[in-house]
């Protein structure tokens, strides 16, 4: 284990599958005849039906991973799980894509977090559970959740995890500037998460 992915396992211990489908119903091509009209002095075009509009299957909708999904802190957050695993996925260690979701501090944090996982792959976004929304006041705030921290990468070549399922409880802590939430680190707490389901989801 390297030294960023230590710290990272220390900060949590010490204090992604979706399947869709789409379906559409048929229609016959084939058109009806009318009868034929009376006879009269002049010919009366046949008429065909119209075929049928195809009715598209409605696409099914994704449940919430948590009750918070609406607050803008749990919203921020996702995007920066997302964004930072497709930037290890791209094979940015600049991790320039998770920038407009962290501050300064937190750029550093999560390029210090992430960097282990660089041979590897994302199959999505880094997966974690909310449990809460703490609104500390003064323009800060805490989601606490419950952190799918090792097993979830996998090899580039076999497709397999790296390493074996470990979940952790844990927090992002947030700061709000320029009207707009920003994640600043990721910590640890001493709770359980034995409760909690975490699942991962593809891109």
């Amino acid at each position: 284990m390297t030294t960023s992915r230590t710290r990272m396992c220390a900060a949590l211990s010490g204090a992604l599958l979706l399947s869709t489908g789409l379906a559409a119903c048929g229609g016959d091509d084939t058109a009806a005849e009318a009868p034929p009209a009376p006879a009269s002095s002049s010919t009366t075009p046949e008429s065909t039906s119209a075929t049928p509009t195809p009715t598209p299957s409605p696409t099914p909708t994704l449940r919430p991973l948590s009750r918070f999904e609406d607050r803008p802190q749990v919203k921020v957050a996702r995007n920066l799980a997302r964004a930072a695993a497709l930037a290890v996925n791209k094979g940015d260690k600049s991790m320039t894509r998770i920038r407009p979701f962290v501050t300064d501090a937190g750029l550093k944090n999560f390029q210090r977090y992430f960097n282990e996982d660089f041979p590897n792959l994302f199959p999505g976004p880094l997966p974690f559970t909310p449990v809460g929304v703490r609104d500390l006041g003064g323009g800060r705030a805490e989601v606490p959740m419950c952190v799918w921290l090792q097993g979830f990468t996998v090899d580039r070549k076999s497709k397999a995890p790296v390493k074996s399922r470990d979940v952790e409880a844990g927090k992002f802590t947030l700061v709000r500037a320029g009207g707009k939430w920003r994640v600043e680190d990721m910590i640890g707490e001493n709770r359980s998460c034995e409760k909690t389901v975490v699942k991962g989801r593809p891109f």
